[in-house]
């Protein structure tokens, strides 16, 4: 084919025994570059999507957390006391009028079971999450929790750890 120039471009071609013949497509070396490529963009992908995970376990927990507050805080108006103690996960007594049982009763956004304490472990009322499965999260996803919560130290302020498996929003010291 002839350019502008009268110049004759040849396509590429590979000379055999038998004659020359044109060769179209890729090398193995620039399919695996694409590759390359397309694994990395896909690792960034990955781990956007892995932050937006995070972001939504913590945003689901701290509105159950502070709908559960407001139901004690309730309860507390209607009956001058404090949801009564029970086992992690059961609501208690008098308080599923305050709060939608069926997700009290579920595993919490970031794993435990909701809880409520009154008059153990040094407080007079706390609600939260027992963690008596094992299902301990990450302490950045804590210490981020703790942050958009309170003062964001898990050892200090009204939402800490009342033992080494129980973090809590203290309601009333």
């Amino acid at each position: 084919m002839p350019s502008a120039l009268g110049i004759r471009i040849a396509p590429p071609c590979r000379r055999t025994a038998v004659g020359v013949y044109a060769t179209f497509g890729f090398t193995l070396v620039e399919i695996l570059i694409v590759v390359v490529i397309l694994g990395i963009l896909a690792s960034i992908v990955m781990a956007q999507f892995a932050n937006a995970f995070g972001d939504a376990e913590r945003v689901a927990f701290t509105t159950d957390l502070r709908a559960y507050l407001k139901g004690a805080e309730t309860f507390y108006l209607d009956t001058s006391a404090y949801p009564p103690a029970t086992a992690s996960g059961v609501v208690p007594t008098g308080f599923e009028n305050y709060v939608d049982a069926g997700r009290w009763t579920r595993a919490t956004p970031i794993g435990g079971r909701w809880d409520v304490e009154f008059e153990n472990y040094g407080v007079r009322a706390a609600l939260g999450v027992h963690f008596d499965d094992g299902s301990m999260p990450p302490n950045d996803l804590l210490n981020e929790l703790d942050r958009s919560i309170d003062d964001g130290d898990l050892t200090t302020g009204r939402f800490r750890w009342l033992d080494s498996d129980r973090l809590y929003f203290i309601i009333h010291e």
